[in-house]
């Protein structure tokens, strides 16, 4: 069963302007159309990392009598857990922001649910995919995610994988309350850690 969590350092922001496309597409920070970040590419791939590192994991699996299951050297087997951002229309409206990982010097990573009609969710493996395409990624595939702006930063909406049966189990779990996706990732710069180091 997929560990469901709230989101890692969320908090509320206010509410921000849902720009046309910021939704679907990829939508680098660049002028003229957007507002340099001035990040630092190596911090939005830490950030990666950390999210990466936090929103997988495993556990001790169990048979239907609650015993833990054993291989033939009579070692626990481990099974994958997957934990989810999930995000309300009751909490995150109005194109509402929240943090998800502030932890990386320049760069601020959140998170805006982009419907005021469902409550989305999304697993944190995908949330890293969309911002530098995958652990271990090449250039190729990183064309179509956020690192690819560079030090401009941007935003993109999280593709949902949903061939991962963690996504029915949750989405089960919570009776159909929430959908795969609907979900905006936004790098943006960390204004508190420029204000603490003024002139980096």
């Amino acid at each position: 069963m997929a560990m469901a969590l709230r989101p890692l350092a969320s908090e509320p922001r206010a509410p921000e302007i849902c720009y046309p496309g910021e939704a679907k597409n990829l939508f680098c920070y660049t002028k003229p159309q957007g507002t340099p970040q001035n990040v630092k590419v190596a911090d939005i791939l830490y950030a990666a990392k950390e999210l990466r590192a936090y929103g997988t994991g495993s556990k001790e699996k169990l048979d239907n009598n609650g015993n833990p299951v054993l291989d033939e050297n009579c070692i626990p087997v481990e099974e994958p857990v997957y934990r989810f951002l999930n995000m309300s229309t009751s909490t995150a409206s109005g194109c509402g922001e929240w943090t998800i990982w502030s932890d990386a010097e320049t760069v601020l990573v959140t998170a805006k649910l982009m419907t005021t009609k469902v409550n989305g969710l999304v697993r944190y493996e995908d949330i890293t995919t969309t911002i530098e395409g995958g652990e271990g990624a090449t250039a190729a595939q990183q064309t179509d995610t956020i690192v690819s702006c560079g030090t401009d930063g941007g935003s993109r909406e999280v593709k949902a994988n949903t061939a991962q049966t963690a996504y029915d189990e949750y989405i089960k779990l919570y009776r159909g309350e929430y959908v795969a996706g609907e979900i905006v990732i936004k790098v943006v710069q960390n204004l508190d850690w420029k204000n603490a180091n003024p002139g980096s």
